[in-house]
């Protein structure tokens, strides 16, 4: 039995492998696609290792080319591109396309104008000839360093986006770096500021929200929950979105110091304040990974969750940025004893990475959170539902049930369920709400 187990893991490993790499890459110059892209670039946001610039890089003339040459030569060129920027990005730094005639890559921050003026250069100096007819391209070349406002990839390439427009503006074979206006910038100085000082949370600054998450089918083990969601008011009274304060948080060192609050006072209104279980069956919180390096913080968990009235039944966990996490073995250790008090996790951002699968296997998880990139088309691309597929089969094999996030649409709730998902939340199930509307 176990060799038939060993043979059938294998075999679903080497599925996913396949279609996690169709998934991710771009099928005609083989780099990277945009989504993948996005993934490294919030990595290396999560990470806080070396610096790193961003470069946004447009082909010019590539539209002309690409309407008279025909198909053999458009694909020709962006292959001959894509062997270019290898060479010059080097040292294993990820490069994507992210656009028809669009690239994008990390190089380390002080290399960032060398390499964009090089491609530069590279690109002015090719040669491309198509049946007899000879095409001149350049290229212009946005760069943006790694600045505390860019708290997330989102942000990160939108702003390099506005460098390339820059650099366009000023005519072909031209590098313009990012510059945030004044107002942009002292405003996300002042946040950053804020979230660094962050010692002891208090519920005059922080805000709980809270999002449903709904069965997909009669057999799954939980009824109708909710996600908990953080975010936190600046000094002037305006809110920090949810997304900004947790990466600013993490960035920071002050993720510890949240989840430590939002446990305890979870418990709090849990105990004391919470509907009965009818209304509200259970709560998930969310524990980051860089958390989960602190054992002070799991020994807190571990005494708050242990105190003889503990509503642990309606209280569970999902691990994020499971990537950040330093000793696998050792959080594996603390949710087993959690689990042995009655308590639920869940994997997060799962197929986000080459190693969801060994964080799945490693970690005692309940379940496992499909990360939303494979939501947004699901009604539509044909590669996001074989991974989904692969993914449910997987997480069911291995007695885990899975969630999908961030759902917009009917259609894509009801190709969910087609697929065998448990769970769903996301707009269409309902939009975040504040936590205290539930009483």
């Amino acid at each position: 039995r176990p060799l038939v187990d060993e043979s059938i893991d294998r075999m679903v490993r080497s599925v996913y492998d396949q279609l996690s790499w169709a998934s991710t890459h771009d099928d005609v110059t083989r780099l990277l696609n945009r989504r993948e892209f996005e993934r490294m670039v919030e990595q290396q946001l999560v990470r806080r290792e070396d610096k790193r610039t961003l470069l946004h890089l447009e082909l010019r003339g590539f539209k002309l080319l690409n309407d008279t040459a025909g198909q053999e030569a458009s694909d020709d060129t962006l292959k001959r591109m894509a062997d270019l920027l290898r060479e010059q990005v080097g040292g294993g730094m990820p490069v994507a396309r992210v656009g028809t005639q669009e690239f994008a890559m990390l190089v380390p921050e002080e290399r960032g104008n060398e390499v964009a003026k090089a491609l530069v250069e590279a690109v002015a100096g090719m040669e491309f000839s198509y049946d007899g007819r000879q095409y001149q391209l350049s290229t212009n070349v946005g760069l943006v360093p790694e600045l505390p406002a860019l708290v997330s990839a989102e942000r990160w390439l939108r702003a390099s986006e506005d460098a390339l427009s820059a650099a366009r503006r000023q005519g072909p074979g031209r590098v313009a770096e990012y510059a945030p206006s004044a107002g942009e910038q002292s405003r996300e100085e002042q946040i950053a500021e804020r979230v660094a000082s962050l010692s002891d949370p208090d519920e005059e600054r922080m805000l709980l929200r809270c999002q449903r998450m709904i069965p997909l089918h009669p057999d799954t083990r939980m009824p109708a929950q909710y996600e908990i969601l953080i975010s936190m008011y600046d000094d002037a009274g305006q809110l920090i979105t949810g997304r900004d304060f947790v990466r600013m948080a993490e960035r920071y060192d002050r993720m510890q110091a949240v989840d430590r609050w939002v446990v305890g006072h979870m418990l709090d209104w849990l105990r004391d304040r919470a509907p009965d279980a009818g209304k509200v069956a259970g709560v998930c919180i969310n524990l980051s990974g860089h958390s989960l390096n602190d054992q002070s913080l799991l020994e807190f968990i571990y005494e708050k969750l242990s105190e003889k009235d503990a509503p642990i039944e309606r209280l569970w966990f999902e691990l994020t940025e499971a990537s950040a996490i330093h000793d696998v073995q050792s959080v594996a250790d603390f949710m087993l004893e959690m689990k042995e008090l009655g308590c639920r996790f869940c994997l997060g951002n799962f197929g986000s990475g080459p190693s969801s699968f060994q964080f799945m296997r490693s970690l005692p998880v309940d379940l496992i959170k499909i990360d939303s990139v494979f939501t947004g088309q699901l009604d539509t691309s044909e590669t996001d539902q074989a991974m989904v597929r692969s993914m449910v089969d997987m997480a069911h094999y291995m007695k885990r049930e899975v969630i999908a996030s961030q759902v917009e649409s009917r259609e894509v709730l009801d190709k969910l369920r087609q697929l065998g998902v448990d769970y769903a939340q996301g707009f269409v199930v309902e939009k975040p709400r504040l936590l205290d509307s539930l009483i």
